[in-house]
């Protein structure tokens, strides 16, 4: 719980309210989750931080073509077609800057989409296609 502080002492140059730092975020980037679908959910960092903690153990990282966004999936769920390793489901997109993961800006979700859709390809098995991301 937050704690306030009201300090009044008649000293206008220190008198006034104390309210606890809270993180701020920005309303205009987020990170994404995108399904091998092509649908995409924006999310906040905060539960992109919460999903990150989740897969501590199953974890891993693909970088999108040649750009600095970074896609984590689950690798438990990697299956192996025509030699190369596949994803079907969905992926948590960050922007990457160095060793961070940043969150995307909002203008840079449909270069996300494209780079991100050069990736995925279509599969059959048996009679039934799908759209599966190459990790």
């Amino acid at each position: 719980m937050e704690q306030i502080t009201i300090d009044i002492q008649l000293d206008p140059l220190k008198d006034g309210i104390k309210v606890p730092q809270t993180e701020a975020s920005r309303t205009d980037a987020h990170a994404v989750i995108l399904g091998t679908n092509g649908k995409i959910r924006q999310i906040s960092m905060k539960e992109a931080e919460h999903i990150l903690d989740q897969m501590e153990n199953c974890g891993a990282g693909v970088d999108l073509g040649e750009s600095d966004y970074i896609a984590v999936y689950n690798k438990d769920r990697v299956f192996k077609a025509e030699g190369e390793d596949y994803l079907v489901g969905s992926v948590l997109v960050f922007k990457r800057i160095g060793n961070f993961l940043k969150a995307i800006p909002d203008d840079e979700i449909g270069d996300l989409m494209e780079i991100a859709m050069a990736q995925i390809d279509t599969l059959k098995a048996g009679e039934t296609s799908f759209s599966a991301m190459r990790v």
